[in-house]
């Protein structure tokens, strides 16, 4: 039978009561509603502080951005033509913002007077030598000029590439699409949503030629801008091909047959081409690194070994002349 009375068991009970005591204890005298609370009004508090920083850049932001278009308006070419070119430019490299042009010209002039001011300030300041300083700035400010050109110019290839690449998966979605018995604008449309994923700049410009066509422009008058937009030879074949399959009443599948035969020759030449360019890109690689290379291998070994004779003859004749003075 179980003893109750047990030593054991006794101190087992006053154990669990007292530690029971205690914790209830101090479980009703904490205030946790408090901590609680607490702890939430530090939260708001941090939340309403981020909140109000975030605010602050985006007030310094509508103040700056309105004043992008007045600092760049004097510098902004006033011929009409050269800023449609520059403005083509900027839609060829897949840049659609209005203030496009605007901002290009800002990062410009940032560009090129920016350094030279810093170099006047820190000639005039004291931390550089202040026309060594001017002339570092100058050149920077010269690179300044030319460097959003080029950048334009990459971005532009670059785009170009990636456009190529993805045209030869376009043709062939296109042709199962037509010859499955959809329209060229249901053709279009699902090509877009399939090439979302892999191609999403040829997907995001056919989209473009969609919505286009949605608010009554003609298929060929969309791909016209899709190939002035874009100022790539073969979307302006694929336009053309288009154009004369509606013209003569032939069917858009064929069209398109023919543009991949078309695609497929010129990728041929293209590839052709950069195989003859080939030796002539080697050559100068091989001038500066393997030629040098190979005359330290080949005359370095006749260097020293006549050096060494030119010493040991010095040396004889040294003593040769102390030997008869």
């Amino acid at each position: 039978m179980f003893d109750v009375f047990n030593p054991v068991v006794v101190h087992c009970l006053v154990y669990f009561i007292v530690t029971g005591a205690f914790l209830s204890a101090i479980y009703f005298l904490i205030d946790h509603d408090g901590r609680v609370r607490n702890r939430l009004s530090e939260l708001r508090d941090q939340e309403r502080e981020r909140a109000e920083a975030l605010s602050k850049q985006r007030g310094m932001l509508r103040l700056l951005i309105p004043l992008v278009p007045h600092v760049t308006e004097v510098f902004l070419p006033n011929d009409e033509h050269t800023r449609t070119r520059l403005q083509a430019k900027l839609t060829r490299a897949g840049i659609y913002s209005t203030s496009a042009l605007s901002t290009y010209f800002t990062i410009k002039l940032a560009l090129m007077a920016g350094p030279p001011l810093v170099a006047v300030a820190l000639g005039a300041v004291g931390i550089a030598p202040f026309w060594p300083a001017l002339l570092a700035g100058g050149v920077l400010g010269l690179f300044g000029i030319v460097l959003p050109s080029v950048w334009l110019a990459r971005r532009q290839a670059a785009r170009h590439g990636v456009l190529r690449k993805s045209l030869p998966d376009f043709l062939d979605l296109i042709m199962a699409c037509l010859e499955g018995g959809l329209s060229m604008q249901a053709a279009l449309k699902q090509v877009s949503e399939e090439l979302r994923t892999a191609h999403p700049v040829l997907a995001s410009e056919l989209l473009m030629v969609i919505r286009e066509m949605e608010i009554g422009c003609t298929l060929e008058q969309a791909l016209q801008h899709l190939a002035e937009r874009t100022a790539l030879d073969e979307l302006r074949t694929l336009c053309t091909f288009v154009s004369q399959a509606t013209k003569f009443g032939t069917t858009m599948a064929d069209a398109v047959a023919q543009l991949a035969i078309v695609l497929r020759t010129q990728r041929e030449h293209r590839a052709e081409e950069m195989a003859q360019q080939a030796a002539v890109k080697i050559l100068f690689p091989t001038l500066l690194f393997i030629f040098p290379t190979i005359f330290v291998v080949l005359a370095g070994p006749a260097a020293i070994k006549i050096r060494a004779s030119l010493s040991r003859s010095g040396n004889s004749a040294a003593l040769a002349e102390n030997r008869n003075p």
